[in-house]
């Protein structure tokens, strides 16, 4: 069988398949278009908005007084440390660590019986010094007088030695008389100038011996005061917070024996943000009263100053607040403070967990929240 015979016989096999082909999709395409336009209709499914839960509150517009919570230290500024100005053994301790003292006092009590012999030493010192300052005034007096009753005699010698040339001259003298004369005249001359130069130089020696008493003056004093120091005394009312001494003890001077604070200067230190220091500069300048209530505690702390300075790096300024009279807060305290500012016209109070970033409120509108931009107070 030759190659066209067989085209021949399989092209019309071909065609009908093709035909059938065609009919079965055109019927399927047909039938799922039936079936889509029949098809009942689903309305669209809706997809639910989370809905986060917030609480809020109602805020009005008011004259309020804002409230700042700080941490401050309690201290003060007369906390004075009262060391030995003896080199003695140390007689009596009168106080201990937590003592109430009155001014006056007698806190440690030394042995001051090598200062009263150095005292003694000293105010013979000066005596001895106030007899030669008195010895040469009055050597003074009498070499003044002495000078003046040579001044006289020089001033006769001369009027003498003036009247021998006369007579000379008319020759009746001889010679040597009227150079005797004149070598007694060089000589008083020397004399006086010996005796003036020893007046001259009598107010350097009478200033001299006034430096020695004033001197031995200031010994005598300054040992009568390291006397007196031989018991240390409570310069303030106040209250004990060191004692570095025991009976027996040899103290050295310059050694811390007690240490105390005064009771009617108590503060407390607190840093406060720098953003408040104009206004409250401003109200300490007018004399605006500020207090601090001092949690747990009935007592309420003035604002009394701020400091002159910001430290490097720091993002607040200190501020001293005065205690009460009387207050028991110890030293070294720390203390919750609660500032109460003066008042502000046309704020809002809002919760601090409301306040975002220190700068941003959320208000609910239209079920959403908004974000605003507010200024603290």
């Amino acid at each position: 069988m030759t190659l066209k015979t067989t085209l021949a016989s399989i092209t019309p096999r071909i065609q009908r398949k093709n035909v059938l082909f065609a009919i079965a999709v055109g019927i399927g395409t047909m039938t799922t278009t039936v079936l889509m336009a029949t098809a009942p209709e689903h309305a669209p499914q809706e997809v639910d908005e989370k809905v986060w839960p917030v609480s809020t509150t109602l805020v009005e517009v008011d004259s309020l007084s804002p409230e700042l919570q700080v941490y401050g230290r309690v201290e003060s500024p007369r906390h004075t440390r009262l060391s030995s100005a003896l080199d003695a053994p140390v007689v009596a301790v009168h106080v201990s660590e937590g003592d109430s003292v009155q001014k006056g006092e007698p806190l440690v009590t030394l042995d001051a019986a090598e200062a009263q012999l150095v005292h003694a030493q000293r105010a013979a010192d000066l005596a001895g010094n106030l007899a030669t300052l008195e010895s040469l005034a009055a050597d003074f007096d009498s070499e003044q007088r002495v000078l003046a009753q040579m001044q006289e005699l020089q001033e006769l010698a001369e009027r003498r030695v003036n009247r021998l040339r006369e007579l000379y001259a008319r020759q009746l003298v001889s010679t040597t008389e009227v150079d005797t004369l004149k070598q007694e005249v060089s000589i008083r001359r020397i004399e006086l100038s010996r005796q003036q130069a020893l007046v001259e130089r009598q107010p350097q020696r009478l200033a001299a011996a006034r430096a020695a008493v004033d001197s031995a003056r200031a010994a005598l004093d300054e040992q009568q005061l390291r006397l007196e120091r031989s018991v240390l005394r409570a310069p303030f009312d106040g209250r004990v917070t060191l004692v570095n001494a025991s009976e027996g003890d040899r103290v050295t001077p310059g050694k811390v024996l007690v240490a105390l604070y005064d009771l009617e200067k108590l503060r407390v230190r607190a840093r406060l943000p720098s953003a408040l220091v104009p206004r409250l500069k401003s109200h300490v300048a007018s004399g605006t009263r500020i207090s601090a209530a001092i949690a747990g505690r009935l007592d309420m702390a003035e604002l009394d100053q701020l400091s002159s300075e910001i430290e490097s790096g720091s993002s607040g300024i200190d501020a001293f607040f005065r205690l009460p009279t009387g207050s028991s807060l110890e030293i070294g305290r720390t203390v919750d403070l609660v500032l109460q500012l003066p008042p502000v016209d046309n704020v809002v109070a809002v919760p601090q967990q409301s306040l975002h970033r220190n700068r941003y409120i959320y208000v609910v509108e239209n079920q959403r929240l908004r974000a605003v931009a507010v200024a603290t107070q």
